[in-house]
């Protein structure tokens, strides 16, 4: 069959070549371009002009023309152009009723690229239309629309003498040349120019696809007449994509290595290059197959023809804090300073510049209000912004196209250093300049005005496709479809599922279902089976290899029914998939396999990998051969054993003695919950996922502005000497005045807090928490009455004290910050106690043990279960919260005090949670028993137990977790098992 097709368009040429007046057109560029090539080896020409192969888009602009020899055809940039006016224009006074509903016709907009795709089909379906309708003589809203933008487009089309090869009637006049149209019935639109091509018969031959029944031997494998296959073609079903694509990696390079095929007279086809091209990329890199992808992207979908569309986004939302960012952080730009460029972006995090917005009729940029707002004012990064602000404005307000390149080359001026521009990025710009060029001249010709020119463009910049011309060669990559009719040695399709592979076309595809069949008593047109066919005839050398996998990488498929199955999807062995893969070989040399030898070839990264691996190992290889492999690999564990080797120090604030070990109850928690969850989040490494957000408000600030309140509330009662007092009771708590004068003063302060880290308030948040103050004034009045009620006649001892114990035996520095500590008039004892956000997020694990003779406790160590078996590790054990006892600990320590009373209190419900003391059992007039001071001590021991463990090991360098402690629940909801991978090997064991 490939022959046939093959003798099919080479006859062609052979017969016509040497008539000058001769043009072939071809579905697609590429095929145009490669069968021109081709001609020079199959024909008697040595040279053959370019003009003569036409691709069929470029055909119908050029050709297609039967009663307007003397207009110019449509360019569809002016039918964009119409669009947005006849947009315009129904928002002023609306005339449409079904296309644009009345209710949206001032937000038209979005609907310009719907409306203009219907355009080329209104004289195909006028003529249907009006067949039924003089039949019926039905017509409903949607027809009128219809009719409505047929005569309005007839009218633009007059008026700027165009015309729209769609809508042109037989008979196709001739001028003066001959065509030769290859395969048309494959193209979208082929319905639409089908009657008149075929109706000048005299000038213009059809190439179908050859009648495949009738072209070769063919077989109904399928029983059950579900598609013809032809001898010899399959499609090869793997169990997933991963191994489908090695297994192309590997077809490329036998076909090369073995068939000697050259790289570039290969060609693979992708249905879904978006999910797999980075992949085919990646793995045909890793072989040192050389490769061309040719992958037309839109201009916009390009990371530096993005830039317009981020300026659009900048002046749409009036410069909010994600548009600023993903524009300055185009690193595809060539930013002329780009260090401030970041301090912008760090002021507009720190500052939470989130958005602008309008209140009480006035508008507030809330940057600028930032800039007033914060007491060190840095006017080069004020500057920076204004500028920038000026140079969107200009884009914004341009009322023509020539308006808006003044606009880019005064911001290109300002902004870019186009010497750091990279040679990508600079042809993707002059590509978008020149589009720009384009609207300019048309603007010029036409005088088409538009309401905003610069959002017009931006579109155009959507619908407008790049392909990069690469300067080096090799297995050439393109979408599906796009080479189905280009000569190669051979053709490889990837993901040839039912799905992928399937290409139907709908006429008036803008009518609703039953109304499209009804008007044109037809299904939807189906050339799926063609492609597939012309895939195969146009494999000139090798069969088409098509490849499927169950399960893709984004789905699950099906392999295309109309090509015999071969199901490799049991097949494990790796040797048969891919023998000859170097990697493999490699690998089964390193494993000691049977008669394992060592490839004759290996790649060049692979040996470079090596090189590297012997050089990180420190390993004389030339000395030691695989002796010195075998001691590089000791070396390395004994390099890494000297990493977890290190002494975690104490920050400078902490004031630790130099080299000793910073231990804190968080740090405690998170060691004995995963020690190396614990290693990456430590300071040496402080690996945490990256974020450039602006959030207004986050989950920790409502508790963070509470805690400020509670902090100056409580330090001004100190500083006035005044103890807690309240009137009431405590069923009906009230606050004398003076308190309530002192907690109002308190809030206020709170809001416009200006100092440093998360208790700062910037300009927005101050705004916002103005406006909340209410609430806010609501939940800390209640809170503080019941506080009140449950301490009073305690005075405040201190609030928001750093504590450390310097241990100079084992060398470490216990850190930590107690919330409030209260001691009672009365008796003098004390009372710690800790202010929680909500009942939620007070711990539920409080003691080590039950204290004797008490009701059962709350909590997850309650009952029986609760005395722990200390024979276990530490880690096994069900360990009290780190909290309370660790800081009782710091105070008797530090203070020299006994802490005899401690609990939790949750501020928005304003609930109390006694921890231990029989005081504090009074006060909060529980039930149930708690631990008292010395009961309590117990659970004290525990943790400092667990401090030295903790000492211990870290001077071990010991941080192997716990097989019995993190499981695969435990690792699975980890944030770091992207990089620990510790979940895998979990999860394989159970």
């Amino acid at each position: 069959m490939a022959e046939y097709l093959n003798n099919l368009v080479e006859q062609v040429l052979k017969e016509n070549i040497k008539n000058q007046n001769v043009i072939f057109v071809f579905p697609t560029e590429i095929a145009a371009a490669m069968w021109a090539d081709r001609a020079i080896f199959v024909t008697d020409c040595k040279a053959v002009a370019l003009e003569r192969f036409l691709a069929w888009d470029k055909f119908k602009g050029q050709a297609v023309r039967s009663e307007n020899q003397d207009k110019t055809s449509v360019p569809s940039v002016m039918r964009q152009i119409f669009v947005a006016r006849l947009i315009e224009e129904n928002a002023e006074n609306p005339f449409f009723k079904s296309l644009i509903a009345r209710e949206y016709s001032k937000t038209a907009e979005g609907f310009a690229g719907w409306i203009a795709s219907i355009l080329p089909k209104l004289a195909m379906w006028k003529d249907y239309f009006e067949k039924k309708s003089l039949k019926n003589g039905e017509k409903d809203d949607e027809d009128e629309d219809l009719l409505v933008l047929y005569e309005k487009y007839s009218e633009f089309l007059n008026k700027y003498n165009f015309f729209d090869p769609a809508w042109e009637k037989p008979p196709f006049k001739n001028n003066g040349n001959r065509y030769f149209i290859f395969f048309p019935e494959i193209n979208s639109d082929w319905e639409e120019y089908k009657n008149i091509l075929e109706s000048a018969k005299d000038f213009i031959s059809i190439v179908n696809v050859p009648d495949l029944s009738e072209s070769a031997g063919v077989a109904d494998v399928s029983g059950d007449g579900a598609g013809e296959v032809p001898e010899g073609v399959e499609v090869k079903f793997f169990s997933n994509a991963r191994v489908e694509i090695k297994n192309l990696a590997n077809r490329l390079f036998e076909l090369h290595h073995r068939e000697n095929l050259a790289w570039d007279s290969m060609a693979v086809s992708v249905p879904d290059m978006v999910h797999y091209g980075a992949y085919i990329d990646s793995e045909l890199d890793l072989m040192e197959i050389p490769h061309v992808t040719r992958f037309s992207r839109v201009l916009s979908g390009t990371p530096a023809g993005n830039f317009f569309n981020q300026l659009k986004d900048c002046i749409s939302s009036k410069n909010s804090y994600e548009s600023v960012k993903n524009l300055l952080l185009n690193d595809s730009l060539p930013w002329k300073d780009l260090e401030t460029a970041k301090k912008l972006i760090a002021f507009g995090q720190e500052n939470h510049c989130i958005c602008s917005y309008v209140y009480n009729g006035e508008n507030f940029d809330v940057w600028e209000k930032s800039f007033e707002d914060v007491k060190h004012r840095d006017f080069e990064v004020e500057n920076f912004y204004k500028t920038l602000k000026n140079c969107l404005r200009k884009f914004s307000l341009a009322k023509s196209f020539d308006a808006i390149r003044t606009a880019y080359f005064e911001f290109r001026t300002r902004f870019f250093d186009m010497e750091k521009c990279s040679v990508t990025a600079d042809k993707i710009l002059g590509r978008c300049v020149s589009e720009l060029g384009g609207l300019i001249d048309l603007e010029k010709q036409y005088d088409c005005s538009l309401p905003s020119p610069f959002n017009f463009f931006v579109e155009q910049l959507g619908s407008k496709k790049y392909l990069e011309q690469a300067e080096n060669s090799g297995v050439q990559i393109y979408e599906y479809k796009t080479a189905a009719c280009a000569p190669f040695d051979a053709h490889l399709i990837v993901d040839s599922s039912q799905a992928s592979l399937n290409v139907s076309y709908r006429d008036f595809s803008f009518l609703n279902e039953n109304k499209r069949k009804k008007l044109l008593n037809r299904d939807e047109l189906n050339v799926s089976e063609k492609f597939i066919w012309l895939y195969r005839l146009n494999s000139l050398k090798q069969t088409a290899y098509f490849t499927c996998a169950e399960r893709t990488l984004d789905a699950y498929a099906q392999p295309v029914s109309c090509l015999k199955v071969n199901d490799l999807r049991r097949e494990s062995d790796e040797n048969v998939l891919f023998g000859q893969n170097p990697y493999n070989s490699e690998k089964r040399w390193f494993c000691g396999g049977e008669n394992a030898e060592f490839p004759a070839k290996i790649t060049e990264i692979q040996s470079e990998s090596f090189n590297n691996w012997l050089k990180f190992q420190k390993t004389d290889f030339e000395t030691g051969g695989m002796a010195g492999i075998a001691g590089g690999a000791q070396r390395a564990e004994k390099a890494a054993s000297a990493v977890a080797e290190l002494n975690f120090k104490p920050s400078d604030s902490s004031g630790g003695r130099e080299n000793s070990i910073y231990v804190s109850k968080s740090l405690l928690s998170r060691f004995f919950d995963c020690p190396r969850k614990w290693l990456f989040s430590c300071r040496e490494m402080d690996l945490r996922e990256q974020d450039n957000a602006a959030v207004l408000l986050d989950r920790y600030s409502a508790g963070n502005l509470y805690h400020k309140i509670l902090e100056l509330y409580l330090n001004e009662l100190k500083a006035q000497n005044l103890v807690l007092q309240i009137e009431g009771g405590v069923l009906e708590p009230q606050l004398e005045p003076q308190y309530e004068e002192i907690l109002e003063k308190s809030i206020d302060e709170a809001i416009n807090f200006d100092g440093s880290g998360s208790e700062k308030n910037c300009f927005l948040k101050k705004e916002l928490l103005r406006t909340t103050r209410p609430a806010i004034e609501k939940t800390i009045f209640n809170f503080v009455k019941k506080f009140t009620a449950v301490f009073n006649n305690c005075m405040v001892e201190n609030c928001e004290e750093s504590l450390k114990i310097q241990d100079d035996e084992l060398n470490f520095t216990f850190n930590g910050r107690t919330d409030c500590l209260l001691k009672d008039c009365e008796n003098g004892q004390f009372y710690l106690v800790d202010f929680k956000n909500s009942d939620y997020a007070v711990p539920k694990n409080l003691y080590l043990e039950e204290p004797e003779g008490g009701e059962e406790s709350e909590g997850e160590n309650s009952g029986e279960n609760a005395v722990e078996k200390t024979d276990l590790p530490l880690e096994e054990q069900n360990l009290p919260d780190f909290q309370m006892p660790s800081y009782t600990w710091l105070l008797e320590k530090q203070e020299n005090i006994c802490i005899q009373n401690g609990a939790f209190f949750s501020i928005n419900e304003a609930n109390v949670f006694p921890v231990f003391g029989d005081e504090m059992q009074r006060r909060a007039c529980l039930k149930k028993e708690i631990p008292d001071c010395d009961q309590f001590k117990k659970t004290t021991e525990k943790v400092i137990e667990c401090v030295k463990e903790y000492v211990r090991r870290i001077n071990l360098g010991d941080f192997r977790p716990n097989d019995k402690v993190q499981d695969y629940k435990r690792c699975s909801g980890c944030e770091y098992n992207s990089i620990c991978r510790r979940t895998f090997n979990v999860a394989k064991k159970d």
